[in-house]
């Protein structure tokens, strides 16, 4: 294939290792969705260190 619109159709690496990054991905979003995230406080804080 000369173009490929996906770079995982040109490479052979599998991407099993990503597996736990997506899935706490997946964790983070869901619980910034709940609005359990960084208050906007503790963000401040994190920045003035």
């Amino acid at each position: 294939m000369l173009f490929s619109t996906s770079p995982i159709e040109e490479s052979d690496e599998p991407i099993d290792w990503r597996v736990p990054q997506i899935e706490a991905l997946k964790l983070s979003i869901s619980a910034a969705d709940r609005g359990e995230f960084a208050s906007s406080q503790e963000v401040a804080d994190f920045f003035k260190s």
